[in-house]
């Protein structure tokens, strides 16, 4: 807990990012509503391999979705099956692995993998 002398030090600074008070790290509607609109979410009925543009992969068929090598990016897309009845199987490139694995299978609607890349493959996160 700051004091009121800690506090008027770091208002007196500015209201910058490095800040936990700045007024400019709220979350607003509008905020959350811009953060979206620049999101790419595409639909896939057939394999496909995320490209980079990509962010959210909703896939409405038994279908594979391939993700590109990991190379430690970092990069994270998040693959979210839409549709009851279907299977989809997540596969890397390569030598890649998905947490360790192969790959993953997912059976459940609205059931998503949020992967992130990594130094040889990707992980769940």
């Amino acid at each position: 807990m700051l004091d009121g002398s800690q506090e008027a030090e770091l208002v007196s600074l500015g209201n910058c990012q490095a800040h936990w008070h700045a007024s400019d790290r709220a979350m607003t509607h509008e905020r959350i509503l811009e953060m979206y609109s620049n999101m790419n979410t595409v639909t896939k009925s057939a394999a496909y391999t995320v490209t980079e543009r990509d962010d959210y992969i909703l896939v409405d068929q038994t279908c594979t979705i391939t993700l590109p090598l990991a190379k430690n990016t970092k990069r994270e897309v998040e693959i979210i099956l839409i549709a009851t009845g279907k299977t989809l199987t997540i596969a890397p490139t390569g030598t890649d692995t998905v947490q360790g694995t192969a790959s993953i299978v997912i059976v459940a609607k609205w059931s998503a993998a949020r992967l992130k890349a990594i130094s040889g493959g990707w992980i769940l996160v």
